[in-house]
């Protein structure tokens, strides 16, 4: 009910003056009264219920409790009290008495718990809870003080009494404005920094909530911070304020996700922290709170360990760090493209930091560029060197007689780290590593070892950026019926010499029509000579299916003879050379369907 309707009219009114004015009583002290939203541990469940979990039309239950046996003045016999709660934007208080709930035992024997509750249907749907509680109290404590009526005000974890309904008004309980839950969890991502010895780091943190309709002023937190130390020491500050060696960096709303809560909806917040130092030890905390009250609450509030220190380290001591154009090396691809008839060179810049003291040269260690030499046999084991290559270990830098080549890196002005630009310029896929030796041992120590990788460069034509790609079967994209002399040739698909007369129906594919569709690569499915044995039978004839599958390879360096007018093999590879040339002139790029793990059983 309403303050100004506390019992009834002008008595109601005068009985609320009485009673605080009772406060004031000489000798008069304040009851040992608490009410700790946070606190499970007198009841077994929090002193509200629910918590947080608030929504339209929602009971809420709020217990308080008072010390009553043992206090230094007597006993303090609380006769009942009031829940006093309203919205933010409302400017009256409504009340709801107080009633029993019980008497403490065990370890809080001396202690009695009262309760009322609240309806959230009283105030709008995102609109901040505000309330307060006034415990009354009968003048027979037995003690030298009498027990005077008190307020408790305060937070989520801690309340404070009073015997000033201004001060309880001021700073009442709220809801809706502090962070419900804070879970981090470890959520990081890590990225290059601007050298090895450096990486740049996103904190991650999801906060509880913001209301189901997302507006952003209805959100339950408007800040959030991470405080995170480089030298060991604990972080420590609040408000975004370090203290000691702890610095500090802002987090800012990223996006919403939709939580089954009715409370709400959740909120995902990022900060990033530029060029941490690798191989250190960071510890850090995630605060969030809300502006209107500055109660910050530190992850993992309410989803795991509260106040927690977070601590991770990026590499460890002595590991040696690795990049390409800024990524870890280590397990990782770098991708680029490049046009060999126009002597593209795409520069790739190789930093290395060792880590380790009294190196005395640094090398990258690569096949890149050099497809070339993958058939040869430079060890003369008879193993090509692309299967096999020799012990990297006998390459010395320069050496330009080997699959893999050995390239010296120089300092690059930062301390222990080394650095080598190499230019990607043939189309492949290639490896790099590096290794380093050091003062007084004259073996080399290399980065893929001890769980590290090799790094992956795949070189791929720059005509693979733009690709729009059509799939087909020569046989079959012109075919006029089911038999033999029925398919369609290469002669046919770009009306070569003997190709059939175009149709505007039933034979209109050449490279025309395939420029109109706007593609620009044919792919074709195998266009090899097809093997016959072991082909299904077709029940209906008792004979081999024809022409058989393009999947069972018989040749792979020939081309099927029915895909000619001539049905030779000769013919094929003519009109496929003539398919292929007249192709390239229209601005057509081929590419063939290669199934090299598919070969018929007759296979040449």
């Amino acid at each position: 009910m309403n303050i100004n309707c506390f019992a009834g009219g002008r008595m109601a009114v005068l009985l609320l003056v009485a009673l605080w004015s009772f406060n004031f009583r000489a000798g008069a002290v304040l009851a040992n009264a608490w009410h700790i939203p946070d606190n499970t541990n007198d009841l077994g469940f929090n002193m509200r219920m629910p918590e947080f979990e608030i929504g339209a039309n929602t009971t809420v239950t709020v217990y308080s409790g008072v010390q009553k046996l043992n206090n230094s003045y007597g006993t303090a016999n609380q006769t009942g009290g009031w829940l006093f709660y309203k919205g933010a934007t409302q400017s009256s208080w409504s009340s709801n008495a107080l009633s029993f709930y019980l008497d403490g035992s065990g370890g809080i024997a001396n202690n009695q718990y009262w309760k009322a509750t609240f309806n959230s249907s009283a105030f709008g749907t995102n609109e901040v809870i505000q309330y307060y509680l006034y415990l009354t109290f009968d003048s027979t404590g037995g003690g030298s003080a009498l027990v005077t009526n008190t307020f408790v005000y305060g937070g989520d974890s801690g309340s404070a009494t009073t015997a000033a309904v201004a001060t309880a008004q001021a700073s009442p309980f709220t809801l809706r404005n502090r962070p419900a839950w804070i879970f981090h969890g470890g959520n990081r991502v890590i990225t290059a920094g601007t050298n090895a010895s450096a990486s740049s780091v996103e904190f991650w943190a999801k906060l509880g909530y913001i209301g189901k309709d997302s507006i952003l002023a209805s959100g339950w937190s408007d800040n959030a911070r991470v405080y995170f130390t480089t030298d060991g020491s604990t972080p420590a500050g609040a408000l975004g304020v370090p203290s000691g060696n702890t610095q500090v960096a802002a987090l800012a709303l990223d996006h919403i996700e939709n939580d089954p809560s009715l409370a709400g909806n959740a909120m995902w917040w990022k900060g990033s922290v530029a060029n941490l130092p690798t191989f250190t030890t960071i510890k850090y905390k995630l605060g969030a709170w809300h502006s209107a009250n500055n109660q910050e609450k530190f992850a993992e509030y309410n989803a795991g360990s509260n106040n927690a220190v977070f601590t991770f380290t990026m590499g460890t001591m002595g590991d040696p760090a690795l990049t390409v154009n800024g990524l870890s090396a280590n397990y990782t691809t770098t991708h680029v493209f490049v046009d060999e008839i126009a002597a593209d060179s795409i520069p790739l810049t190789v930093r290395f930091t060792p880590n380790v003291a009294n190196v005395t040269n640094a090398e990258v260690f690569s096949n890149l560029n050099r497809r070339d030499r993958a058939t040869l046999d430079a060890n003369g084991d008879g193993i090509e060197d692309g299967i096999v290559p020799p012990d990297g270990n006998l390459i010395a830098a320069g050496d330009d007689n080997n699959f893999y080549k050995a390239y010296t890196m120089a300092p690059d002005g930062q301390p222990g780290e080394y650095a080598l630009t190499l230019n990607a310029q043939k189309t492949g896929a290639y490896r790099l590593t590096a290794r380093y030796k050091i003062l007084g041992n004259t073996n080399w120590f290399w980065y893929s070892t001890s769980g590290r990788r090799d790094h992956a460069i795949v070189v791929a034509p720059q005509k693979a950026r733009d690709i729009r790609l059509y799939e087909l079967n020569t046989l079959t994209v012109e075919s006029q019926g089911t038999n033999s002399g029925d398919r369609s040739t290469f002669a046919d698909l770009c009306d070569g010499p003997g190709a059939r007369a175009y149709n505007a129906v039933s034979n209109r594919f050449n490279l025309d029509y395939v420029r109109n569709l706007g593609l620009n690569w044919l792919w074709f499915q195998p266009i090899h000579p097809q093997g016959i044995d072991g082909r299904q039978t077709d029940p209906v004839t008792g004979q081999p299916y024809e022409v058989g599958s393009p999947y069972a390879v018989k040749n792979f360096f020939e081309v099927a003879p029915l895909m000619s007018k001539a049905n030779t093999r000769a013919g094929a590879m003519q009109e496929f050379t003539n398919f292929v040339a007249a192709a390239d002139a229209a601005g057509v790029n081929v590419m063939l369907d290669a199934p090299f793990n598919h070969t018929g059983w007759n296979a040449e």
